[in-house]
C-alpha cells in the first residue's frame, strides 16, 4: 500500500514538474541551493531530517530525469 502511494505521488510530482518548472529552477540558480539543502539534511536527525532528505532527493530526481545536460552540471558542482 505504501509503495503504491509513493509511486502515484512520484508520478504526480513528475507531471507537475513541467519543462517550465525545470527551466525556472535552473534559471533561478536553484540547483546549487537544492544540492546544499540535501547535503545539510544529512546531519539532521529524526523525522524532520528524514522528511527533508526525502523531499530534497525526490525534487532532485524529478529535476534530473532524462536531462543528461543537467546531470553533467550536477557532477561538476559536487
Amino acid at each position: 500500500m505504501c509503495s503504491a502511494l509513493l509511486y502515484h505521488e512520484s508520478l504526480l510530482l513528475h507531471r507537475i514538474f513541467s519543462d517550465k518548472g525545470r527551466k525556472f529552477v535552473l534559471d533561478a540558480e536553484g540547483l546549487p541551493v537544492l544540492l546544499d539543502v540535501l547535503e545539510r539534511s544529512i546531519s539532521e536527525t529524526g523525522e524532520g531530517g528524514r522528511t527533508l532528505r526525502n523531499v530534497a532527493a525526490g525534487f532532485l530526481l524529478n529535476l534530473l530525469i532524462g536531462q543528461e545536460d543537467i546531470q553533467q552540471k550536477v557532477r561538476k558542482l559536487k
